[in-house]
């Protein structure tokens, strides 16, 4: 039953937008964890691009980045984060 369950659904997950926007911003939790400022960024830069709600995590990642690894770190992950949003959202503005 539990094999079948896809098939069940239909169309479902196909039409859901929340889909993208919660696996890039697992992606960034992960990045996070792994100290990597950039990626991290990037990936909720891109989450934001598609949906507001990963920026609820942001003040807290980046609290903890500039603790951890100081004032470059942080600026890192807001740079990374602030140069994908404009690079996603450019054509449409």
């Amino acid at each position: 039953m539990l094999a079948a369950t896809p098939l069940l659904l239909g169309a479902l997950p196909l039409t859901r937008y929340d889909a993208w926007p919660v696996l890039l911003t697992s992606l960034g939790l992960l990045a996070a964890l792994a100290a990597r400022d950039a990626a991290t960024g990037v990936a909720l830069g891109a989450a934001a691009s598609a949906k507001l709600y990963p920026l609820v995590v942001l003040p807290g990642l980046a609290a903890r980045t500039w603790r951890d690894r100081g004032n470059r770190g942080a600026l890192v992950l807001l740079l990374a984060l602030g140069i994908t949003v404009l690079v996603i959202l450019a054509p449409f503005l």
